[in-house]
Formats: structure tokens, C-alpha cells, sequence
């Protein structure tokens, strides 16, 4: 019983921060990481590049090749996974 509390207890905890995107395996295997590393250009920004951060209008996000739900950044020369809806960094891609 206390393993199933704890459990649900990490569950609702990670659910409700923008970090827990940065556990989540985003569905972009290793040809599509590739791709994101090779490709793009940097823009420069002067916030944070952090999970959760929103980034501006004016940085310019890529389409991920057989991935639809998400878009690619690139920010200060860091390769960034992004939620197009609402422009929010939901992955660093190391």
C-alpha cells in the first residue's frame, strides 16, 4: 500500500511541473535526434533555455521529420524541443 501511495504521489507530483516534459520520452528516436542536431539555425536569446521557458515570436521552429506534436528551436546553439501551441521549451536535446 505504501509503494501504490508514494507512486501516485510522485505521478501527481511530476505531472504538475514543467520539468516532468523533460523525463517524458517525446516519441523522437535516434534518426530524428540526429537530424535535430544536424539541422537549424541559431537564433540568439537573452532568457533562460530552461524547461518551461516560453520563447518569443520571433524564434523560428522547425518540423521534426515523422513527428507532428512537436517543433524544434535552436537557442544559443542548444538544440531545444518545443510545444508550437504555446511556444514552451518541453526538452533539451543534449
Amino acid at each position: 500500500m505504501k509503494k501504490l501511495m508514494l507512486g501516485a504521489a510522485l505521478a501527481a507530483a511530476t505531472f504538475t511541473t514543467p520539468a516532468f516534459a523533460q523525463l517524458l520520452d517525446i516519441q523522437i528516436g535516434p534518426r530524428e535526434r540526429e537530424y535535430i542536431v544536424r539541422e537549424g539555425r541559431s537564433v540568439t536569446y537573452d532568457g533562460p533555455i530552461a524547461v518551461g521557458t516560453v520563447l518569443p515570436a520571433d524564434v523560428e521552429f522547425y518540423t521534426v521529420p515523422e513527428v507532428t506534436t512537436y517543433r524544434y528551436a535552436v537557442v544559443n546553439d542548444r538544440r531545444v524541443i518545443v510545444e508550437p501551441s504555446s511556444r514552451r521549451i518541453i526538452q533539451i536535446v543534449e
